[in-house]
């Protein structure tokens, strides 16, 4: 764990895996490098394009499971058909976003996916898992800025979605899912639609860590990718993105920090 100075927190979303402030995802990073077993860890630190297309940058495993945590999950339509690709060959796919691209949402779900996506305005949300062996436990998830509970926009999806054979509702927010598993060709795509579950302000509790290690226990063992460059991805104009409704608050998240930005910027050499 690293030092952190309390007059120096950031309550940002940038859902960062180096980043052990509250929204950062450091702890999840090291819980699946050093505490999970069955799971290998190996960073992307490029485009989910150039990793498929260029054999030097593919990691060799039987099972290989893509991984994202991000406020949104910026892919151009092109790279959503290689991840598609990449499952349909029976690897695994876990995305845990609020906005998600327009193609993998036609694909996935339905062409009017809207009528599928709904909003819950709250300072917190209760999380559930369907799945009976995991009782009745609840996981209260807390919208937390500078030690203040703040009301925000939660995502989700509406009651009636995934009925098709090959989707199934896993997880709910309140009392609409937010976690949905689906079968693509031989593989699997797990689609989480609340992010900040997975963060640090709700790993360094217990029932925080007993809700994402049941999460996470959906995706299969093998090697992760964990993908922390996408959600840095800034839209040149033909970015095709689901951004929800049209306001751009800080409350809906949808503009990435540019702190976030330039923190990544920094992290490697020749870019800075």
């Amino acid at each position: 764990k690293k030092d952190v100075n309390v007059d120096e927190i950031r309550w940002e979303k940038d859902y960062d895996s180096q980043s052990n402030h509250p929204y950062g995802t450091y702890f999840l990073h090291e819980l699946i490098n050093r505490g999970f077993k069955g799971y290998n860890l190996h960073n992307l630190n490029h485009s989910v394009q150039h990793y498929f297309e260029y054999d030097s940058l593919k990691v060799e495993a039987e099972v290989t499971n893509y991984f994202f945590i991000g406020k949104n999950f910026n892919l151009y339509n092109d790279e959503v058909d290689s991840l598609l690709a990449f499952t349909n060959r029976g690897n695994n796919v876990f995305i845990a976003a609020e906005y998600f691209p327009r193609k993998l949402l036609t694909t996935l779900i339905a062409h009017d996916y809207q009528d599928f996506i709904r909003e819950e305005s709250d300072t917190a949300i209760t999380l559930k898992f369907f799945d009976r062996q995991f009782g009745d436990e609840k996981y209260e998830l807390t919208n937390l800025v500078n030690d203040n509970n703040i009301k925000r926009r939660w995502r989700l999806w509406t009651s009636g979605a995934y009925s098709d054979f090959h989707k199934k509702n896993i997880g709910k927010a309140n009392y609409a899912p937010c976690y949905t598993r689906i079968n693509y060709g031989k593989g699997v795509i797990l689609l989480h639609t609340i992010p900040q579950a997975f963060t640090n302000q709700f790993l360094k509790s217990k029932p925080g860590r007993e809700y994402v290690e049941t999460a996470l226990s959906y995706l299969p063992e093998g090697t992760v990718i964990w993908d922390d460059f996408t959600q840095f991805v800034v839209d040149d104009g033909s970015l095709e993105m689901d951004n929800g409704n049209n306001n751009n608050s800080s409350n809906t998240g949808k503009k990435i920090n540019t702190k976030s930005i330039i923190s990544f910027l920094m992290k490697s050499p020749p870019l800075r």
